[in-house]
C-alpha cells in the first residue's frame, strides 16, 4: 500500500482502535507515515517506542515488595508508559517501531498487554491505541522471527510500498531542493534493467573493498542527501560527504544531472518573465530539469501565467504534467483556483480521454 492510501488507512484504524503492523524495507518512511497520520487526528498524542531497547517489565510492571496489613507480598507495580496507559483520559497512540528486532520475551509481554489490555490486573484506558512497524527478515535489519500470537493480535499486516509521486509530493512539502526533486522525476522510477535512484536497496551489498558499512538509495537517505544540499554542501567539492550519505552510484548520476541543470542558464527565468522563447529542449533529462525549475517559480501570479501559456504551447504533454504536478505540490493554494490551472488541467484530461 502506497503512502497516499496508507495514511488514511492508519487514521481509520486508530479511530476504530484496530492495531496493525506496517512492514517494508529500511528507510521507506514507515515512521513518517504514522507520524503524519497521528498529526491529522485532533487530540491524539503519539508515543514512539523502540521495544528492542525495552524489557518485559516495561510491559508488566516492576516487581516490588508490598505490605498490606503488615503481610508482605510481591506485586508488579506499573510505572512510566504503563501509568500513562492506565490513566489516559484522551486518545494516545503507542507506536512500537522495529518490533521485529525485539526479543521473544519482550514480544510475549507485548502480546499479553495487547490481548488482555491490562497490566497486572489493572485495565488500560479505552483511549489507548497500538500500532507497530517492522522491516522484513530478508532486509538484513536484524529482524528475527516474530511469535505467531503477537502477529495474530494485529488486525492486519500492511506491506508499505514506494510510490514516486507520493515521495515528490512529500519532498515539496518538506523543502527538498528543486534540483533533487527534478532528478527523482528523471531517475526515480526503475526502467528495464536500470534501477530506481529513489529505492535501490540491496541488503547484501558491499563496496569494492568488501565493506558493508555503506549507504544506499532509499527515501530516508535521499532526504538526508537533500538536507546536505540545503545546508550549503556541494556535490562536486564535498563528494565524500554525499557518497557517505547515499553511495557512489547515486552521486555519480546526480552530478551528471547537475551539469544538465546548470546548462539551462536563464531559460527558466526567461519563460517565467514572459520573454519570447520559441523552442523547447528535446532531451528528457533537460526537460525534467526545466519542468522542475518552472514549477518552483510558479508561486508568483505573473510567472504562473507566463509559464502555463509557454508550456501549453511548446512543451510535450508528459512534461506539462510534470510541471502541473510539481506546481500543485509546491504552490497549491496560489494556483489551484486560477483560470490557467483549470483550463490547463481540463485540456490535458481531454487529450487523455
Amino acid at each position: 500500500m502506497k503512502a497516499s492510501k496508507l495514511t488514511p488507512f492508519v487514521i481509520n484504524s486508530l479511530k476504530l482502535n484496530k492495531p496493525i503492523i506496517i512492514t517494508g524495507e529500511p528507510g521507506l518512511g514507515k515512521t513518517s507515515v504514522i507520524e503524519q497520520a497521528v498529526s491529522q487526528l485532533k487530540g491524539y498524542k503519539l508515543y514512539t517506542r523502540h521495544p528492542v531497547c525495552m524489557e518485559p517489565i516495561d510491559f508488566r510492571g516492576m516487581p516490588c515488595l508490598m505490605r498490606d496489613n503488615e503481610v508482605p507480598h510481591a506485586e508488579f507495580v506499573p510505572y512510566g508508559d504503563m501509568l500513562t496507559m492506565i490513566n489516559a483520559d484522551s486518545p494516545v497512540v503507542f507506536f512500537y517501531d522495529d518490533v521485529g528486532q525485539t526479543s521473544v520475551s519482550v514480544q510475549k509481554a507485548m502480546m499479553a498487554l495487547m490481548l488482555a489490555r491490562e497490566i497486572n490486573g489493572k485495565k488500560i484506558s479505552d483511549h489507548v491505541r497500538f500500532i507497530c512497524a517492522t522491516n522484513r527478515r530478508g532486509d538484513n535489519a536484524g529482524v528475527g522471527k516474530m511469535i505467531t500470537p503477537l502477529i495474530s493480535r494485529q488486525k492486519s499486516i500492511i506491506p508499505f510500498t514506494l510510490d514516486v509521486d507520493d515521495w515528490i509530493a512529500w519532498a515539496h512539502n518538506n523543502d527538498m531542493p528543486p534540483i533533487l526533486i527534478a532528478f527523482i522525476h528523471f531517475r526515480g522510477r526503475a526502467v528495464g534493467d536500470t534501477p530506481s535512484m529513489l529505492l535501490n536497496f540491496d541488503p547484501n551489498k558491499v563496496d569494492e573493498g568488501g565493506n558493508d558499512l555503506i549507504q544506499q538509495p532509499c527515501p530516508r537517505t535521499v532526504a538526508n542527501f537533500g538536507e546536505w544540499l540545503n545546508d550549503g554542501y556541494c556535490v562536486k567539492s564535498d563528494r565524500e560527504v554525499f557518497v557517505g550519505c547515499i553511495g557512489e552510484e547515486f552521486v555519480r548520476e546526480f552530478s551528471g544531472f547537475v551539469s544538465v541543470y546548470d546548462e539551462l542558464g536563464t531559460l527558466p527565468q526567461d519563460i517565467a518573465s514572459g520573454k519570447d522563447v520559441p523552442t523547447c529542449p528535446q532531451d528528457p533529462s533537460t526537460l525534467y530539469a526545466l519542468a522542475s525549475c518552472l514549477a518552483h517559480k510558479s508561486g508568483d501570479a505573473d510567472a504562473w501565467s507566463n509559464i502555463s501559456k509557454w508550456c501549453r504551447d511548446k512543451m510535450p504533454r508528459e512534461f506539462q504534467q510534470v510541471v502541473l504536478l510539481d506546481a500543485e505540490c509546491a504552490h497549491k493554494d496560489k494556483i489551484h483556483d486560477t483560470s490557467e490551472y483549470v483550463e490547463w488541467v481540463t485540456e490535458i484530461r481531454k487529450e487523455d480521454s
